[in-house]
């Protein structure tokens, strides 16, 4: 057998949470958590034989984690939005997503030969051309965009930068499942996962649909009332059924 081990702070509680909820999900391996005063330690053990799909698997929950949790806390915490709303959650949604692919190839490649994974250590020294890259992303958000309030603006840079991303999805239906919002896609048959990186749940929506970039999403007619359906369809082509 052998073994990986992953640390974080318990201060990420929600990068813990999908930690888990991932390691559970995946049959081939063994996990324990232990704990320190201020960090988790998860030791990860897998069969030999199934090293490579293993290490594959790991890094992509990784790179999960520090792609999408980490790039959203440090987003959330350097642009300057008054208060997150619907237009703010929406860019900083589209801000995560966007060269996505490219940033999960660098994050993926920088974990290579490790065993030991202390998340908070490879985000602060390990990818440091992508969190210049923020930085710079931050500044001129902030001093070209949020500053002036103009939603139009913000609207006008998501879809650019959408229009800059592969279309995971034809079509999404979203519905309202007693009291509890999914996502699927009608073709494949299968459940979009929302990411908990709001507090607010239909921002969380709103992050899994960008994420997906489809085509067009078709809403419940439950949802002719919401609020997010009207602010989506600004970017997205959009019908209630």
């Amino acid at each position: 057998m052998l073994q990986k081990v992953i640390s974080l702070e318990k201060s990420n509680v929600k990068e813990f949470e999908y930690l888990i909820k991932r390691l559970e999900e995946n049959k081939n391996l063994s996990f324990a958590v232990g704990n320190s005063k201020n960090r988790y330690f998860i030791y990860v053990v897998y069969d030999e034989a199934a090293e490579v799909q293993a290490v594959r698997y790991l890094h992509g929950v990784i790179a999960d984690i520090i792609g999408i949790y980490m790039k959203f806390n440090y987003f959330y915490k350097h642009l300057r939005f008054r208060s997150i709303n619907l237009y703010s959650a929406m860019f900083i949604s589209a801000v995560i997503n966007f060269e996505n692919e490219r940033e999960m190839m660098i994050i993926k490649r920088a974990l290579s030969g490790m065993d030991e994974y202390a998340l908070d250590a490879i985000f602060n020294f390990r990818i440091n051309s992508l969190t210049r890259d923020w930085e710079e992303l931050c500044e001129i958000a902030n001093s070209e965009l949020i500053e002036s309030c103009r939603n139009d603006a913000i609207y006008e840079l998501i879809s650019v930068m959408l229009a800059n991303r592969k279309n995971k999805s034809r079509s999404l239906f979203v519905v309202d499942n007693n009291n509890e919002i999914m996502i699927t896609n009608p073709l494949k048959g299968n459940v979009i996962y929302s990411h908990n990186l709001f507090d607010d749940r239909d921002f969380n929506t709103i992050f899994a649909l960008i994420k997906e970039n489809p085509q067009e999403i078709l809403f419940d007619r439950k949802f002719a009332d919401r609020r997010f359906s009207s602010a989506v369809s600004q970017i997205f082509k959009i019908k209630l059924i």
